[in-house]
């Protein structure tokens, strides 16, 4: 006979004891590893070590997935969506309550939030990700157009695949940078394994994996356009953020907070889910971008781009915004405390 297992009932126990939000099945979502390295990882390092220690550690400051509370004051930092199984909990005011205050990377996502979930707007604030800025650079002239597919796969690479194949392009090279090993999932990557032999098997593609930020901020100076035809909602895009402060073109569909990111600069099209049609609409508009990139209103409007990124999504603003909103909370906390 089969021994029973209680260690899930002690589990939910335990955590209902706590205080502490139930945890979604585990076939429900991939949790990362605590090694993970994506946009979101970086961008809270990077807040981190600008904004003063002491201020920083006066709070509890928790990146999407709760798993255990201290005794400081909570601030909720989301960078997943409203549908994602982690943040259900959410719908119950009386968790809610355990917060000081919730972040949000976007408008789009606060607002989703405050729709599916009920999250105050009066507990809610908007601290867009933000990125170094891109230096200064010239692209290369000689030679093809670079394009580049920065994200994991499941966003978009296989019609971007099939879309590059059909169009049997002349003079251009694509350079994708994928898989889930920056996520410490690198069991998914077996699922998408033929995936990334179509790309090993595409001409005039170079697929390289997962690289360091580093080495994607400095293929972005050599790139001419993010070809990136999403199939999956974010609330923040770094990809797209980099690449815009890098002065490239960016081709993608409106979905999600995308048109919110990309603020009119994107050369965007109208997202479908039916991938065919989602294909043919991103090759019209790739392959226009591609003739056109050289011109002069592009070429002007790309040094406007730059210079709209690099002020609007610079981690120092970010920082200091942080050290602003968490002084701002703690004093009114300590006043509180006086009070009594």
């Amino acid at each position: 006979m089969m021994k029973f297992d209680d260690s899930k009932i002690k589990e939910i126990r335990e955590r209902k004891e706590k205080g502490l939000p139930p945890l979604p099945s585990t076939n429900d979502v991939v949790i990362a590893s605590k090694n993970a390295k994506g946009g979101s990882e970086l961008v809270y390092e990077r807040v981190k070590e600008r904004v003063p220690e002491d201020l920083w550690n006066y709070f509890q400051i928790i990146l999407s997935r709760v798993r255990d509370y201290e005794d400081k004051p909570k601030i909720l930092w989301f960078q997943d969506t409203s549908k994602d199984p982690e943040v259900q909990f959410l719908k119950e005011k009386s968790y809610r309550d355990k917060f000081e205050r919730f972040v949000f990377p976007s408008d789009w996502s606060l607002e989703k939030y405050h729709l599916d979930l009920g999250v105050e707007y009066e507990k809610s604030v908007v601290l867009k990700n933000a990125i170094t800025p891109i230096p200064v650079h010239t692209k290369p002239k000689d030679g093809p157009i670079r394009l580049a597919y920065i994200s994991t796969p499941h966003r978009g690479l296989d019609l971007l695949i099939g879309a590059f194949r059909a169009m049997k392009l002349e003079n251009v090279e694509l350079d994708i940078y994928s898989s889930f090993k920056l996520y410490g999932w690198e069991e998914k990557d077996s699922e998408y394994q033929p995936l990334y032999d179509a790309c090993l098997d595409t001409p005039n593609v170079n697929y390289h994996g997962t690289v360091s930020n580093d080495e994607i901020r400095a293929a972005l100076q050599q790139t001419h356009i993010l070809a990136y035809p999403n199939i999956y909602q974010e609330t923040a895009c770094i990809s797209v953020i980099e690449a815009m402060s890098a002065g490239c073109v960016v081709v993608c569909p409106n979905l999600a907070v995308l048109p919110e990111t990309c603020a009119n600069f994107a050369w965007m099209y109208g997202y479908v889910q039916d991938k065919t049609e989602h294909a043919r609409k991103f090759s019209y508009v790739l392959k226009d971008a591609i003739d056109s990139f050289w011109q002069g209103p592009v070429q002007a409007g790309l040094g406007f781009q730059k210079q709209y990124f690099d002020m609007h999504y610079d981690i120092d603003t970010t920082a200091k915004q942080w050290e602003m909103m968490l002084d701002t909370i703690k004093s009114n906390i300590e006043y509180s405390k006086q009070k009594k």
